[in-house]
């Protein structure tokens, strides 16, 4: 039997870069929320300080979704009784109760896409942007990089052509 001295750690280090600023956090153990970001639904990571304020439906939209929950829900399949009851339940929440449950809901998906500037398109995928233009252009990554090695004889060349710099 081995026996360590000293710090023993089976911890890792993580690291999260915004997909919108660039930020990047590290440490050791590290999830998004200690980071200060999130992972929308999309999986693009995103700094707090740029998520879009989710705006809630209106209480009856809000009580549709607390119902499709309860008909979809796989707990309630052999328990029909139950799930009237349930459904009973939501129909007379209040105002209140529904706003709560409904957050509940929500908040058990994680960060959706209305929260996400990306996937709102307020800020720009470039990764998917570049795929689109190529597409637009009907040209691989090959066939544009040969075309660019044809007008630039470098890649500063390039870059200052670009940036104006």
């Amino acid at each position: 039997m081995k026996i360590r001295n000293g710090f023993v750690s089976n911890s890792s280090s993580s690291s999260f870069t915004c997909d919108v600023c660039g930020n990047t956090q590290s440490g050791m153990d590290m999830g998004s929320s200690e980071a200060g970001m999130f992972v929308c639904e999309n999986g693009h990571t995103v700094c707090e300080s740029h998520q879009i304020e989710r705006q809630k439906p209106p209480t009856e939209e809000m009580r549709k979704v607390l119902v499709e929950k309860v008909d979809q829900s796989p707990y309630y399949k052999d328990r029909p009784k139950e799930r009237e009851q349930q459904l009973i339940n939501v129909k007379y929440y209040t105002e209140e109760e529904v706003e709560e449950h409904y957050d509940d809901l929500v908040s058990d998906r994680g960060h959706c896409f209305e929260e996400c500037p990306i996937c709102m398109f307020q800020k720009l995928d470039q990764a998917l942007a570049f795929r689109y233009l190529l597409r637009k252009l009907g040209k691989t990554k090959g066939e544009l990089l040969e075309e660019l090695k044809g007008v630039f004889q470098t890649f500063p060349a390039f870059k200052k052509d670009i940036l104006g710099k």
